[in-house]
């Protein structure tokens, strides 16, 4: 919903929406516990079956015949009929063994905690700023989360990055954080955390099943809004494994030959506007 300045500053009280010309309202919309929502998952996954193997690296595919017919990890060898490759920024380097090139930049993205001044402000709903190019949320009662939303720091090896934002990035943050909230001056840094993104050139993921090799599938490139999108992703890449196809959505826009559609590279793109391994 389009909303006035008027009813973004009676939702908002403690903004600066002076420079918004336009504002979007989501009464429905809201944000989770990342790591608790994972955990979660895989929980419910072990009671309905599912092993899984923690602190275990893949690294590599077994092809036999035009088939996918095992995993190679840090822990050995696990014969499989099917593997979904959902490695993150570590997918591409799996896939390249097979001959398969994904189209994937992988990104180093920061997140900076900072005290809330909850006298001052009463109300604080989460928020993607595009004029500021930042997003924020609260956390706990006494918090806000906040990061940039710029491209972020090119990652050559996903296994080598710090794990803590710069002094750069949190006083970048905080300065655009306050153009917004301007009470924020009165806050104090917290915390922070990096992460890594790994990014499509549309910024839609992959999701799709090797052409060429079969019983190999890929879910990658979420481009920074997996985890929102994990549970339709997950019945999705569901469907296409055990039914051959999809029906929770089409996934001809998401498939990876969009990359290399029509006259040039970018034609395709989507506009901004035995056992089974999960890998």
């Amino acid at each position: 919903t389009i909303i006035d300045q008027q009813e973004a500053g009676a939702l908002t009280p403690g903004f600066d929406l002076d420079d918004c010309s336009a504002i979007v309202y989501e009464p429905l919309s809201g944000y989770a516990d990342a790591s608790g929502t994972t955990l979660a998952y895989a929980a419910q996954a072990r009671n309905l079956g599912v092993r899984t193997a923690l602190r275990t690296s893949a690294t590599e595919l077994e092809i036999t015949g035009g088939k996918i017919t095992g995993v190679v990890s840090s822990q050995g060898r696990i014969s499989a009929e099917r593997v979904i490759v959902a490695a993150g920024a570590w997918s591409s380097g799996l896939l390249e063994q097979c001959g398969v090139s994904l189209p994937l930049t992988v990104s180093r993205h920061e997140v900076a905690a900072f005290t809330r001044p909850s006298a001052s402000i009463s109300s604080l709903p989460g928020a993607t700023d595009l004029v500021n190019q930042t997003y924020f949320r609260p956390e706990g009662t006494d918090l806000l989360l906040a990061g940039g939303g710029g491209p972020g720091e090119p990652v050559e090896d996903p296994s080598v990055y710090g794990h803590r934002p710069t002094q750069k990035s949190i006083e970048s943050v905080w300065t655009q954080l306050t153009k917004r909230i301007p009470m924020m001056k009165q806050t104090e840094y917290t915390n922070g955390f990096a992460g890594l993104y790994t990014s499509t050139p549309d910024r839609h993921p992959i999701i799709d099943q090797v052409n060429g090799i079969e019983g190999l599938f890929i879910c990658a490139g979420f481009s920074g809004h997996g985890f929102k999108l994990a549970p339709a992703a997950g019945a999705t890449v569901a469907e296409l494994v055990i039914d051959g196809q999809t029906s929770t959505i089409d996934i001809s826009p998401l498939q990876l030959s969009r990359f290399a559609t029509g006259p040039n590279s970018e034609a395709g793109l989507l506009s901004e506007s035995g056992d089974d391994v999960v890998i």
